[in-house]
């Protein structure tokens, strides 16, 4: 195991493994958001942009998991602005992100780890599911499962994403 990241930046996630379809979970967000996104898309005939979200029909056990993340692009390169960030990512990274861009919240030593995601996505238009461990300065490290799906304002674009990250069942404490 790796020590504790150093920099006062956060580094959260490492061991990526890329997965064909949502593992199954003891949690089935992942497994229920996929479903929902892919009703989505199926029923508007292209990718559903923020607006289409609606976090009833989400359901409730879906909400604390979720990270919806901006893709933007300055003079400096692409770059993720996390929109908003759900009550369990907050406590299972340590603190909320949201507001916060990845410049800010990742060390250069895990970008790889938490951007590729994004990019996978990005470049194969399609949602993508992952094997990981997240970091929590109590806890250490923590097996989870992670999915990422394509977001467009306009529906053909990819601008937006929507993760939700889940720890293995058994690998957090109750407290947290």
């Amino acid at each position: 195991m790796s020590s504790a990241p150093s920099s006062p930046q956060i580094a959260r996630y490492r061991d990526l493994v890329r997965v064909e379809s949502p593992p199954e979970h003891h949690n089935n967000a992942i497994g229920q958001f996929d479903s929902y996104w892919r009703s989505l898309r199926e029923d508007l005939g292209r990718f559903p942009s923020r607006t289409h979200l609606d976090p009833i029909a989400m359901g409730a056990a879906i909400l604390p998991w979720l990270l919806l993340v901006e893709l933007r692009e300055d003079s400096e390169g692409m770059f993720l602005f996390y929109r908003l960030c759900g009550t369990e990512i907050a406590n299972l990274v340590g603190h909320d992100v949201t507001g916060k861009t990845s410049r800010e919240v990742i060390c250069d030593s895990n970008l790889k780890v938490i951007v590729e995601p994004y990019y996978f996505t990005l470049q194969e238009q399609q949602p993508s599911f992952w094997k990981t461990s997240v970091y929590h300065e109590v806890y250490s490290w923590r097996p989870a499962v992670r999915g990422v799906w394509p977001l467009s304002g306009c529906g053909e674009k990819i601008d937006m994403f929507v993760n939700l990250t889940v720890p293995v069942l058994g690998s957090m404490p109750k407290n947290l």
